[in-house]
């Protein structure tokens, strides 16, 4: 097993910059994994120890077929720990979670030669070692792109069923018990092609499935947006098209930090692609468009994940040959919360270097998984950036010595699926209650409570021994009282 730590100094990897209208992340460490053959990582988390766990897939380790591949590393990137998987002939990890006993679950799909394809979910130990795994079927083709933890300990994963010319496909959700037994099962979609492409919790109990839909009518073929709301026993609630006359693809969901979700992809003009994001507000029975925005350069940029950041803003991440220093390099965009570009970078090297994966750490930094045919030893190796602090993160104060009124800052990370940071600031001393409330307004969780001194504050919140879910922070003095929402989502 190799490793590779090269750092900024090192010459042969250039990070591009475009001219920023906000300072910047800077370039921290990289590490890259595998062996002489193909790797590359689909999925990347924070393990709750403080370290990362990435998984996808391999070939430098079975001369025979593709493999599921999971690595562990410390805080650093080096590695501590690898696995890998054989379930059939050709096999992909594609979402990768840490479960509530601190082991792990990966779910992609599988296929042997010459015949259709599974999903499959798999559960290990802590150490990566496999507990048990399942696969699943309904048509010809069925790949799964993301699984999440229930808070009944199950699990439930989601990507497509198609036939085997793709003539027709449905989204398909698979919801199992913790032994990875059968709960229910069920597909969503009509007569068109529906393919999902990433699923997150609401906290209610319910989900949104996001992906895209492809149709086609007398005036020829399109592709757009398209996402279903799904109650925790499979019933579909409602479902959205976002139409536009362009080829829209979408490939990752996130929870909006003020409330509603924000979908991301590309948008395929034939001879280039641009980046496309949408924010939506949810409703019992349907959602709203807030607002839409597209990002990119001269030829083709393509969002494959998103994550929120404190301030209500967005990092989409993904691939870019419009900049940077080879064919395509990591590429990460950051907006504000109305969808306006804060800043862009690139990474990469002189070859093929693509992100399908993004995380926000603790200390306000991220970090992007793919593979890159730039570095390492193989074909492609797994790779692993990790940026530092993102300035544009921090909270601006006229005096931070003495904050102006009550105020409770974004959690972050935020989701969060170990701890997270509670911030929050008063303005004098005072008697402060802060506490971690239900969505039924049930205290859960005493944080704080106590005279405390003017200035800024903070405390952690562990999430070992709480159920995935929505959590409302309410921080309260004797004249005044703020809220902000948490998701946990191991």
């Amino acid at each position: 097993m190799k490793q590779l730590t090269v750092y900024i100094l090192l010459l042969s990897f250039w990070i591009c910059v475009l001219p920023p209208a906000h300072a910047q992340p800077e370039f921290d460490w990289m590490q890259t994994y595998g062996g002489e053959d193909t790797d590359d990582f689909s999925s990347v988390i924070q393990t709750r120890n403080g370290g990362f766990a990435l998984a996808g897939e391999t070939m430098s380790f079975d001369v025979d077929d593709y493999n599921v591949y999971l690595v562990k590393t410390d805080e650093e990137g080096a590695e501590t720990w690898s696995r890998t998987y054989d379930i059939g002939y050709y096999d992909n990890c594609l979402s990768l979670i840490q479960t509530g006993d601190d082991g792990f679950a990966l779910a992609g799909y599988t296929r042997e030669q010459d015949e259709g394809s599974s999903f499959f979910i798999l559960k290990t130990d802590v150490e990566g070692e496999e507990q048990w795994r399942r696969t699943f079927s309904r048509a010809y083709w069925n790949e799964c792109y993301s699984v999440d933890q229930t808070p009944d300990g199950g699990f439930v994963f989601a990507g497509f069923t198609s036939t085997e010319d793709y003539t027709a496909a449905n989204y398909y959700v698979v919801k199992v018990d913790s032994a990875g037994e059968l709960v229910w099962e069920n597909t969503y979609g009509g007569a068109e092609m529906e393919f999902c492409m990433s699923l997150v919790p609401t906290g209610q109990g319910a989900f949104m499935a996001a992906g895209y839909v492809v149709s086609e009518d007398s005036l020829g073929a399109s592709c757009n947006f398209y996402l279903v709301k799904i109650a925790g026993n499979g019933r579909q609630i409602w479902s959205r098209t976002f139409e536009t006359d362009t080829w829209d693809l979408c490939l990752s969901i996130t929870h909006a930090t003020n409330g509603g979700y924000a979908l991301a992809g590309f948008t395929n003009f034939g001879q280039r692609m641009d980046i496309r994001l949408i924010r939506i507000n949810d409703y019992a029975d349907h959602c709203d468009l807030v607002w839409e925005g597209g990002y990119g350069g001269v030829q083709s940029d393509i969002c494959n994940a998103i994550v929120n950041t404190p301030d209500g803003g967005f990092v989409l991440a993904g691939s870019t040959n419009s900049s940077g220093a080879g064919s395509d390099d990591f590429f990460i965009v950051r907006t504000d919360d109305a969808g306006e570009e804060q800043w862009r970078r690139t990474f990469g090297g002189n070859q093929n270097d693509r992100c399908f994966s993004i995380i926000g750490t603790p200390d306000r930094g991220y970090a992007l998984a793919g593979y890159t045919e730039s570095f390492g030893a193989g074909g492609a190796d797994g790779w692993l950036v990790k940026t530092g602090f993102d300035p544009v993160s921090a909270p601006v104060m006229t005096n931070p010595s003495i904050p102006q009124g009550l105020a409770l800052l974004p959690v972050h990370p935020n989701p969060f699926n170990s701890t997270a940071r509670i911030r929050y600031q008063v303005s004098q001393s005072c008697r402060v209650l802060l506490s971690l409330q239900d969505l039924t307004g049930r205290r859960i969780r005493t944080l704080t409570d106590g005279l405390i001194n003017a200035g800024t504050h903070e405390t952690v919140l562990n999430g070992n021994n709480l159920p995935n879910g929505i959590y409302f922070i309410v921080l309260d003095t004797e004249s005044e009282n703020a809220v902000t929402m948490t998701q946990l989502a191991k």
